[in-house]
């Protein structure tokens, strides 16, 4: 059996083409032994009315402190199949993802698998798509150490490394497949596209200041770089997105070398703050540069001091 596993919160619209998605996948394979399990981390929108809309969905709903990570650890506890397909509820499966499950019998081709992603990044007022940008480029198969929201992995293999940890607010999914990464079983990233993403652009000022206030960002730059310090997959995903953080890491131990480490940081942030704003004005320029060097500073304090609980409160309610 092939269990569908979503997790949402407050996703409206594009819960109902997450839904209508995946049952025309069950449709396209003729898939005779499945369920799909909606897991809503206490939705104040219409969420649980759409996911209502289908007969055949079981929704749990959870209350009190959650997060993605516990989102799918709830909805993998509470399902009966031998693979699991997790997909957000922010995202929409295309005809490409039918080719990750071969055909009736639930047969994969590798078993911790997923594909191509198109992000479409809307306005949070209009609902209007205002960009688009693919998650990943890769023109062939690869074997990668993170995932994403949407992947699909065998239940034995999951119950390996006892799903995802809780204490990951965010980076839960990256940090399940450095796991994964280091006990050999890598991702299979397909060359095909699989899915549709719609959220809010990553590199947009509001997101940006939003992950500093909230704190978001130290999980990717403090508390993954603490539990992989010593993963070898692990590097080359820190450094592509943390290189600003090494060099104040230098100025720390290199004192003597403060004004030309200094000015080649700042030299970075500020290349790094063009490309991010791309034909914005300049006052969004500005606001940007400042939130690189912000983050970059409360990562280095995070390093030390942010230690997130790993125990949380929440009640499963079961519609």
């Amino acid at each position: 059996m092939v269990s569908f596993i979503v997790i949402g919160k407050n996703e409206g619209w594009k819960l109902e083409k997450c839904f209508n998605s995946i049952f025309k996948l069950i449709q396209k394979n003729n898939l005779d032994n499945y369920e799909v399990i909606y897991v809503d981390s206490d939705s104040t929108d219409n969420s649980i009315k759409i996911a209502k809309g289908f007969s055949e969905i079981k929704i749990f709903i959870l209350r009190g402190n959650c997060n993605a990570a516990i989102g799918r650890n709830v909805g993998a506890k509470k399902s009966k199949g031998d693979i699991l397909f997790f997909i957000d509820g922010d995202m929409e499966l295309l005809e490409g993802s039918a080719n990750l499950i071969n055909d009736k019998k639930i047969h994969l081709e590798h078993p911790f698998i997923s594909g191509q992603f198109n992000n479409y990044f809307y306005d949070t007022y209009s609902g209007e798509i205002i960009g688009e940008r693919k998650s990943w480029n890769n023109n062939k198969d690869i074997y990668t150490g993170t995932t994403g929201g949407l992947f699909i992995i065998e239940r034995k293999l999951w119950e390996k490394i006892n799903g995802m940890q809780n204490k990951y607010r965010i980076s839960q999914d990256l940090d399940l497949g450095l796991r994964l990464a280091k006990t050999h079983n890598l991702l299979l990233r397909k060359s095909i596209l699989i899915a549709n993403h719609y959220t809010i652009d990553y590199k947009s000022t509001n997101r940006l200041w939003k992950d500093i206030l909230l704190g978001n960002f130290l999980y990717a730059n403090c508390v993954l770089l603490r539990d992989h310090f010593f993963n070898k997959y692990f590097w080359k995903y820190y450094l592509r997105r943390n290189y600003s953080l090494i060099i104040i890491i230098i100025l720390i131990f290199f004192q003597k070398l403060f004004i030309p480490f200094a000015l080649l940081y700042l030299l970075i942030i500020g290349i790094r703050s063009i490309k991010t704003t791309k034909g914005e004005r300049v006052l969004h320029k500005i606001s940007v540069f400042l939130s690189f060097i912000i983050r970059d500073i409360l990562s280095i304090i995070g390093i030390i001091l942010f230690w997130p609980h790993k125990k949380y409160n929440y009640k499963i309610i079961n519609i």
